[in-house]
């Protein structure tokens, strides 16, 4: 009975620490992502980007989005811009 409890706690006190580690990881792939684009490599941005999309929340993922679509947008590609820029539109009908 001691043991499971001492599991339990030590479990609830890593928990907050993996999450944070989570959204570090996932705030250098947005920070990558846009050197990337910066210097032109715009394939790049956009494979990270969507690689990491379903993780992304809030503000991050409405910044994927922006992104994603500029990226399509320099590569004339304006289907897929118009697609992306949809989905930051429904995320955030004010942007």
């Amino acid at each position: 009975m001691r043991k499971r409890l001492h599991l339990i706690i030590f479990a609830a006190l890593l928990c907050p620490l993996a999450i944070q580690a989570q959204e570090n990881d996932l705030g250098q792939v947005l920070k990558q992502a846009h050197l990337d684009y910066q210097i032109g490599r715009l394939d790049q941005t956009i494979t990270e980007l969507s690689r990491n999309l379903d993780s992304f929340q809030g503000s991050d993922k409405q910044r994927a989005y922006r992104l994603i679509s500029i990226c399509y947008l320099d590569q004339d590609k304006m289907a897929e811009a118009e697609e992306y820029a949809s989905k930051l539109l429904n995320l955030n009908q004010t942007y």
